[in-house]
């Protein structure tokens, strides 16, 4: 429940953005014959956000996908795990897209694209991703790009760091 969030999220004015597990189901890394399972648990998730007063306007279906996996280790190929190639990412997003949009449409949901520019050792999966993934897409609204520059130099203003990301772009 988030019921210990809300009064924040009221005196804020702030608008939440939900980004959905699209990874995992009881415990473990989710399989395509589980994906209505996940999509039903995450939908309940947003209908009890609802309820609570919070608003479901914005909706991110995971991210960084495109990576193999979460980190180095045993854990390190979940992403490739949950899916294997690009288009598994888009195939099995597109009835999250309906659903969502059935249950809440005036949300603007997103799916994970990426910029491998610039990415030393950019792998395949990565450097592809948005070709393979974007064509199969229906429904989306927008995507999510998470962008992480360095920051080489530290006399730069407050406006110069923060125009980097849309500089790279």
């Amino acid at each position: 429940r988030l019921d210990a969030t809300t009064p924040a999220l009221k005196g804020s004015g702030a608008k939440p953005m939900y980004d959905l597990n699209v990874l995992t189901y009881n415990g473990t890394i989710g399989t395509d014959a589980e994906n209505t399972a996940m999509l039903d648990n995450q939908l309940a998730m947003l209908k009890a956000a609802h309820k609570d007063g919070w608003p479901v306007k914005l909706v991110e279906l995971g991210n960084e996908m495109y990576l193999n996996g979460y980190k180095p280790g045993p854990d390190g190929s979940d992403y490739l795990d949950r899916f294997p190639i690009a288009q598994d990412y888009a195939t099995q997003m597109n009835p999250w897209i309906a659903a969502i949009h059935k249950a809440f449409p005036r949300a603007q949901i997103a799916i994970v694209a990426n910029d491998p520019t610039g990415v030393p050792g950019v792998s395949a999966r990565r450097s592809t991703w948005n070709a393979d993934v974007l064509p199969l897409v229906q429904g989306a609204n927008a995507v999510t790009i998470h962008e992480d520059l360095p920051l080489r130099s530290t006399s730069l203003t407050p406006a110069q760091a923060l125009a980097i990301p849309y500089q790279h772009m």
